[in-house]
C-alpha cells in the first residue's frame, strides 16, 4: 500500500501507541485506503488490571489513586481520536473540509490459538493484494 498523506498520520499514529500504552504491543496491521487492521496484544491481561499509584509530599499524607490498565476499547479510541486530530489539521491547512473518518465503533475478536493467529495475520499481510476487489475500491 502506498500511503497519502492521511494514511502516513494512520501509520504513524499506530507506531506510536506503543509509546502512548505501556501495555501495548505492536503486531501484525495494515493501513488500507478506508479501512485498517491491526492485531492489538495487551502484554498485562493476566493482571489484575489496576495499580495503586502512591505519592508523598513533603510534611503531609499519602495520597493514592488508582490505575486501571487501558482496554483494547481505550486504546482503539484514543488512536481513532488521535488520527482525526491530525487529519483534520492537515485538511485545515489545505483549505479543504475533511468529512466522517471512522465508523462508530470497530471490530474485535479474541484470538484463541496459533492456528486462529496465523490466519488473521495472513488475512492482514494479504489484504493490500485484494483491494481492486475491495467493493468500496473506486
Amino acid at each position: 500500500m502506498i500511503l497519502n498523506e492521511s494514511g502516513a498520520i494512520a501509520y504513524n499514529e499506530w507506531i506510536n501507541l506503543a509509546n502512548r500504552f505501556s501495555n501495548f504491543e505492536l503486531d501484525v496491521f495494515q493501513i488500507m485506503p478506508n479501512h485498517m487492521h491491526g492485531i492489538i496484544v495487551l502484554s498485562d491481561f493476566n493482571t489484575v488490571g489496576a495499580t495503586l499509584a502512591v505519592a508523598q509530599e513533603e510534611n503531609k499524607v499519602y495520597r493514592a489513586t488508582a490505575r486501571v490498565a487501558p482496554t483494547i476499547a481505550d486504546i482503539v479510541g484514543a488512536y481513532k481520536s488521535i488520527v482525526s486530530n491530525a487529519c483534520l489539521q492537515l485538511f485545515k491547512s489545505h483549505n479543504k473540509t475533511m468529512g466522517k473518518l471512522w465508523q462508530r465503533n470497530y471490530y474485535e475478536h479474541i484470538i484463541r490459538d496459533a492456528r486462529a493467529y496465523q490466519n488473521i495475520s495472513d488475512y492482514i499481510i494479504n489484504n493490500p493484494s485484494k483491494w481492486n476487489e475491495d467493493k468500496f475500491h473506486q
